[in-house]
């Protein structure tokens, strides 16, 4: 049950363990009064030291402890109560306080009232307890507090300092005895030394608040000052600048290369493509693929960012909206198959397992013969076998635009046949790749329809060179099938006929 402080005339003065005088009392100037019940809207003063969650039913509970065991009246256990129940002193009310004490040298000293204290205190205690309890937190920026400015203007060991801990001043500022502060050069501040730390970086405390721990450097870094350290947002660690790697895209240090993550859709990247030296024809891949398994780190790679193992038949990867990622693959001559055969066995992400029939495999072709031309009217005559060999994708929405080749057409990215450039095809028709085998294939087979380009052969004679190759994929019936709807595509590229076999693709 609660029991109320007893009504006197004037305050209970008990000795603290800072020798301070613990008053319950209420009223205003010098009419200071102990109150009997201490009302949930009456001020509490000074219940201990630096807390400004205390309120009035806190409050009312610590009094009625002390007033149960009587502790007010054995400052010994009053003193140990305080300790270990971590009472704590609301000292946003204190100003009162400060009108009763007699003192003139401390009254011109610290431009204050008079207060009432206990005349054991030395000059030094009672000097100490301002600073650090009765002239903290103030409710103004310290910058416009005349009477900061006018305390620390009369005595050289007085400072205001720039503090952390928003148990000590809700406000970032306090003032406070020289000695318990360091002083921040490149800030010209003094700050609380408690709540600081050393930057070894910048030879140099710093305010907790404004600095972030680092395991793996083992000191405390400056995310604004720093210049030999960067953030590395994939393993979210500081590293040395030296050990990082900036990524444009994303404006973000990462552990390992921006080459070595899954890209943005079509962002271009720092890794230089490996192209093969005075080739008059070059061949690239792009592998679709709905993930990957990284086996270097164990996860599985599927979105932008993920790191990715690198290969070397690949020059990047990058996100894709038809199924999740793509490699883009480096070039290679397509007349000269060593390179990219060593490369391509080299490479497991081929093999990796895709099942969404979205997932495209294009192929891009150059001709850098400059006395040559190389576009849509050049491959027309020979491109009714591929057309046969993925008709089921020219209902793609992916690949369908532009079916007849025609060079006046509005150019899309979505044309069978793309052109991305002088000399410049991409192939979009062909489906995703499951395998290295197959990969080698689609080599050869462009192999041979660029070849026989280049040679002015006749359809017939160049369908009758990739009969052996249609032998290494399909059985007869499949093969004279497929050569069936190749004959039927090359008539309708060339001359407009859309015969029964087809009709159904275009």
């Amino acid at each position: 049950m609660y029991i109320p402080t007893p009504s006197v005339d004037d305050p209970v003065e008990i000795e603290t363990p800072l020798n301070y005088n613990l008053v319950f009392f209420q009223g205003e100037g010098q009419e200071c009064h102990i109150h009997p019940t201490i009302g949930a809207n009456l001020p509490i003063h000074n219940l201990l030291l630096r807390d400004y969650t205390q309120d009035s039913a806190t409050a009312r509970e610590i009094i009625h402890e002390i007033s149960l065991e009587e502790l007010e009246k054995q400052p010994g256990l009053l003193a140990s109560a305080i300790i270990k129940n971590d009472w704590r002193m609301n000292h946003s009310r204190l100003g009162r306080i400060i009108r009763t004490y007699n003192n003139d040298d401390l009254i011109h000293k610290w431009n204050i009232g008079k207060f009432v204290w206990d005349e054991g205190n030395t000059l030094e205690e009672i000097e100490n307890i301002l600073v650090e309890s009765l002239f903290n937190p103030i409710k103004y920026p310290t910058w416009k507090c005349a009477n900061w400015r006018n305390i620390v203007h009369k005595n050289e060991d007085i400072v205001i300092a720039h503090v952390n801990n928003t148990q000590i001043s809700a406000y970032g500022w306090r003032i406070t005895h020289i000695d318990h502060t360091v002083y921040n050069e490149y800030k010209d501040l003094h700050l609380l030394a408690t709540d600081c730390k050393w930057v070894e970086e910048l030879q140099e405390y710093d305010l907790k608040g404004s600095l972030e721990w680092s395991e793996s450097l083992n000191q405390w870094i400056n995310p604004m000052r720093t210049e030999e350290y960067k953030f590395a947002t994939d393993i979210e660690e500081w590293l040395h600048a030296d050990e990082c790697f900036y990524c444009e895209f994303t404006d973000e240090y990462r552990s390992v290369p921006t080459e070595n993550r899954v890209l943005a859709y079509h962002s271009s990247t720092h890794k230089e493509i490996k192209e093969p030296a005075g080739a008059k024809w070059t061949i690239g891949f792009e592998i679709e693929k709905e993930f990957v398994y990284n086996e270097d780190t164990g996860q599985t790679v599927r979105s932008e960012g993920d790191e990715i193992e690198d290969q070397p038949f690949f020059w990047k990867w990058e996100t894709d909206s038809s199924c999740g990622i793509e490699g883009v693959s480096n070039a290679y001559d397509l007349f000269q198959s060593k390179d990219i055969r060593q490369d391509i066995r080299m490479s497991d992400y081929i093999d990796a397992p895709v099942e969404t029939t979205r997932a495209g495999g294009h192929v891009s072709v150059r001709c850098n013969e400059y006395t040559r031309s190389f576009g849509l009217a050049e491959i027309r005559p020979y491109a009714g076998l591929i057309y046969a060999l993925w008709r089921f994708r020219l209902r793609s929405e992916y690949c369908s635009k532009n079916k007849k080749l025609d060079e006046a057409a509005y150019q899309d990215r979505y044309d069978v046949i793309r052109v991305r450039g002088r000399n410049f095809l991409e192939f979009r028709l062909p489906s995703r790749v499951k395998s290295k085998k197959q990969l080698i294939w689609r080599y050869k087979l462009f192999h041979c329809t660029i070849r026989a380009m280049k040679e002015s052969r006749s359809f017939d004679d160049y369908l009758r060179n990739t009969s052996s190759l249609l032998d290494e994929v399909y059985g007869l019936e499949k093969k004279d099938k497929i050569l069936a709807l190749a004959k039927s595509f090359e008539n309708y590229l060339n001359n407009g006929v859309i015969s029964s076999d087809i009709s159904e693709f275009i």
